[in-house]
């Protein structure tokens, strides 16, 4: 597929190139000015982008001219009185028939325009939007990372200014009209770009959080990375958290301050424990201990000597991970449940026995409107997918589960139960296959070993003979 991009304000404009240059193959997307426009997702771009000079103001144009190509290397092609210039429209169809030819077309699984973003971004500011309405987007995008941020931005100014500081020091970004003045900021890249990408957002942080220079713009609050479109939302997710604990308890910027916080140096032990029991318990025995663990919970915090704020901010963190292990593993039938409204009344609870007694409503209200569905949430093809784009990485078990948001125990179990095979085992034989396919390619033993990530070359021809009963070097004698 191709996109077609038409800045104009002229419904005739549209049908008209519509019409002359119909093909099933083309997708045309149509702005009224750059102020309406938003940035594609990753993947998608234009492959021409038309000016209506009739019905678009010659400063916007020039303003689109200057801006686009930062962003996108497409041609740009202004037009005039285009539904009476029979010429142009031929010549229009030509160039783009040619540039059809010459160009990458977009492969339809991944083909997100204009109307599907602002369909999105519409779910994304339903208040009675849950995670089990994005599931389905776990399988687009599936090779980038995304982080979400939301902000205030009052005037045009502002917005610009915004804009131009992103420009400046990085060009994978858009920017989502969310309620009011306020916006979603989503940025992105390639998942073999992990590290520079995370460097760049605590960058960003700290230019926000630090620099006077940067006063002039409004206060970002950062979700955490995640990858896939499905990533988009529960990085939004966590970024409007962070604002509502901004807005109603103290200064924070990024969730991971708020997924951290705590007034001790280090959490007790005891809490530590069980707070792993609860999630256990949730993720492999259907909450069947839960009520159990809490009340140990709530009577080791005491032990401690936790004051009500100490409890507050543990408990906080406690109804968080709960929280996610049940968003990730069950279907949820309470509409208070999806919203996430708990968060804030742990803060407007008075004593120590009140909160108790609303966490126990809380998880008996949860328990009682959830039902399991565990394997929905295990996506085995996004995981192998994955694992086959990354044979020549360090791919460990830990980064790969780490990767898809697991624990390494419920990771390894439902990976041996999907595939029948441990991961090492796994991924052990998808690196002896890619192994063979360098080997054929011509690559040498010890090349293709060291791509692979193997440093013991005598290990490597043992288990390649195990594997295909004949040794490295005649396969690549073969080839030969």
């Amino acid at each position: 597929m191709h996109i077609i991009l038409m800045f104009t304000q002229d419904p005739a404009f549209q049908e008209t190139l519509r019409n002359a240059i119909g093909a099933q193959d083309l997708v045309f997307d149509a702005v009224s000015g750059l102020r309406n426009f938003t940035w594609y997702f990753p993947g998608n771009f234009p492959c021409l982008t038309l000016i209506d000079c009739d019905s678009i103001p010659t400063e916007e144009s020039k303003l689109i001219q200057n801006t686009l190509p930062l962003r996108y290397p497409c041609r740009i092609i202004l037009c005039r009185n285009i539904s009476q210039d029979i010429l142009q429209t031929e010549y229009l169809s030509d160039l783009i028939s040619d540039l059809r030819k010459k160009s990458v077309p977009i492969p339809s699984e991944n083909l997100f325009p204009l109307e599907k973003i602002r369909d999105f971004s519409a779910r994304i500011c339903d208040p009675l939007s849950s995670s089990f309405d994005f599931r389905s987007c776990k399988n687009i995008l599936p090779m980038y990372q995304f982080f979400s941020c939301l902000t205030d931005v009052p005037s045009e100014k502002n917005r610009l200014r915004l804009l131009a500081l992103l420009t400046h020091h990085f060009k994978d970004f858009t920017l989502l009209p969310f309620r009011g003045s306020a916006y979603i900021l989503i940025c992105w890249a390639h998942v073999d770009d992990y590290e520079n990408f995370a460097n760049f957002r605590g960058h960003f942080i700290h230019k926000m959080h630090m620099l006077p220079s940067y006063r002039y713009i409004p206060q970002i609050f950062f979700g955490c990375i995640h990858n896939s479109l499905f990533g988009i939302y529960k990085s939004f997710l966590e970024a409007k958290e962070t604002f509502y604990i901004n807005k109603l308890y103290h200064k924070a910027d990024s969730f991971d301050e708020i997924s951290s916080i705590t007034k001790h140096a280090v959490k007790p032990m005891g809490l530590v424990l069980i707070e792993r029991q609860i999630r256990s318990d949730l993720e492999y025995r259907n909450g069947e201990s839960v009520i159990r663990l809490v009340q140990e919970w709530f009577e080791e915090s005491l032990r401690e000597g936790h004051d009500l704020e100490d409890i507050q901010m543990d408990l906080l963190n406690l109804y968080s991970s709960i929280k996610y292990v049940i968003f990730d593993m069950y279907a949820l039938h309470g509409t208070r449940i999806k919203n996430g409204w708990e968060a804030y009344e742990i803060f407007k609870i008075q004593t120590v026995d009140e909160l108790r007694e609303w966490f126990f409503d809380w998880i008996n209200y949860t328990l009682n409107n959830v039902q399991v569905k565990k394997s929905q949430g295990f996506n085995i093809e996004d995981i192998k997918e994955f694992i086959e784009h990354h044979l020549m990485d360090h791919l460990t078990l830990e980064n790969t589960a780490s990767f898809f948001g697991y624990n390494q125990s419920y990771f390894s179990t439902m990976f041996k139960k999907e595939t029948q095979e441990t991961f090492i085992s796994y991924v052990s034989r998808e690196k002896m296959k890619k192994a063979y396919e360098l080997l054929k390619g011509g690559h040498k033993v010890s090349e293709t070993a060291s791509l692979l990530g193997y440093n013991d070359l005598k290990y490597f021809r043992t288990l390649f003979r195990q594997y295909f009963q004949v040794t490295p070097s005649s396969v690549l004698k073969q080839k030969e």
